[in-house]
């Protein structure tokens, strides 16, 4: 017989180890007493690997310690850095367009030829452009930033008196969007879902104004791509900044569009 068969094992942790069935039952229903005592008298240890010996998820921990401030104060450093991380990697051509689109919408909404809440939103999806460019995405942070500053500022012209026109901005996002949305379900690697929820947010923009706008926008939006990809010899290429432009000249030219669609000439 082992002379040190008769003690107890040592436990790294220093506390050692009861060597029969009965007494490794007792030490466990001991541990879950502490355990359970813990539990309830300090909730902070809920989320940590206690003696009960089921590991707390990770992520229902951190979901519950952080404050709803801290995650969205997160989600908006995600999002300056996506932009940032855009610009900075995008082309000399990209970034002026950028600019271009920018000024145009500032000025538009300056001389009131648009409607606030029209230019807003393209200057919101200005980033997600830039981002499609370099990532072939649209983010949906993007997306769903400029869909509610477009919603809130309608909102505010309509209490102000100003006539928002819903119908129409309802026809313009659905004329804008449903052809998209066909081809995404037809071929998804030709045209991506984050490109169908911008154009609603496009759509909506241009009708604002007037729901053809949304057949000029999307005709200005296909021309640019086709001629851009047939020009670079590129396979692929991303639509969304196409959107953009074409929704920006749709709406700063609108008073040309609508008389070419209207009377089929300019007036």
């Amino acid at each position: 017989r082992h002379p040190l068969s008769g003690m107890n094992e040592q436990h790294p942790s220093g506390q050692a180890q009861p060597k029969s069935a009965g007494q490794r039952a007792n030490r466990r229903a001991g541990d879950i007493v502490t355990a359970t005592s813990e539990l309830l008298v300090s909730p902070s240890s809920w989320g940590r690997r206690g003696q009960l010996g089921v590991p707390a998820s990770p992520s229902s921990t951190n979901v519950a310690a952080r404050p709803a401030t801290d995650v969205r104060r997160s989600t908006a450093r995600r999002m300056s850095d996506e932009a940032i991380t855009a610009w900075h990697s995008g082309s000399a051509l990209t970034r002026a367009a950028a600019i271009a689109i920018a000024i145009a919408a500032v000025l538009s909404i300056a001389s009131g030829r648009i409607p606030t809440a029209s230019g807003l939103a393209i200057l919101a999806l200005i980033p997600a452009a830039l981002i499609d460019v370099r990532e072939r995405r649209i983010p949906n942070t993007w997306v769903g930033l400029s869909g509610a500053v477009f919603v809130f500022s309608t909102a505010l012209s309509a209490l102000t008196g100003h006539d928002t026109k819903v119908v129409s901005i309802v026809a313009g996002a659905l004329t804008l969007a449903l052809p998209l949305l066909a081809l995404h379900l037809i071929s998804p690697n030709a045209m991506g879902f984050g490109d169908v929820k911008a154009a609603v947010v496009l759509g909506a923009a241009l009708g604002a104004i007037d729901w053809q706008l949304s057949l000029a926008g999307l005709a200005l939006a296909a021309g640019l791509a086709a001629t851009v990809g047939t020009l670079s010899g590129v396979r692929t290429i991303a639509f969304g900044p196409f959107l953009v432009i074409g929704t920006t000249v749709a709406l700063a030219a609108n008073p040309i569009f609508l008389s070419v669609i209207t009377n089929g000439r300019v007036a």
